[in-house]
């Protein structure tokens, strides 16, 4: 079943909550919304004996196709790149392009009531584009990624 048909059918009930995968990279916590989630695998996996060379993208197998993966820690000038038992990659499919994104690891799933999702605090235009919205996560606030944000052609630049 398409996740489209999933939000048709949603209750009312649930429509009020939203759902939060909650990620790692370097010390900070960021989430992307499950409904843009396909699945979540060890990055070794898909890395087999690939280097990371510190570059944004690669193009890695994965379910017998080339998928590109985007290395979030290059994305956002968040250090080296880390390949490691927690490194995960956070395969999605926004709008049916699907793509992965490697991340230091994940934390959990959170529920929270869709009145709470807040409009990004960040000051600079281009991030709140790239993180429209934020989350409270065990009392602190949380910046969540639109994917297909990643897929344009110039990346913002994390400080």
């Amino acid at each position: 079943m398409s996740t489209g048909k999933l939000k048709q059918q949603a209750p009312a009930a649930v429509k009020d909550f939203r759902q939060f995968l909650c990620f790692r990279i370097g010390n900070r916590d960021f989430a992307v919304d499950v409904m843009n989630v396909r699945e979540v695998v060890r990055a070794t996996e898909v890395a087999g004996d690939c280097a990371l060379e510190g570059s944004p993208s690669y193009e890695w197998s994965h379910a017998g196709q080339s998928i590109k993966v985007f290395d979030l820690r290059a994305v956002f000038h968040l250090g080296e790149p880390v390949l490691n038992d927690s490194t995960r990659v956070i395969f999605v499919d926004p709008d049916q392009r699907q793509f992965g994104m490697m991340v230091d690891g994940v934390n959990e799933i959170v529920r929270v009531r869709s009145s709470e999702v807040q409009p990004s605090s960040t000051s600079s235009e281009k991030m709140k584009m790239v993180f429209p919205e934020q989350v409270g996560v065990g009392g602190r606030s949380v910046l969540c990624l639109d994917p297909l944000q990643l897929t344009t052609s110039k990346q913002p630049r994390r400080s």
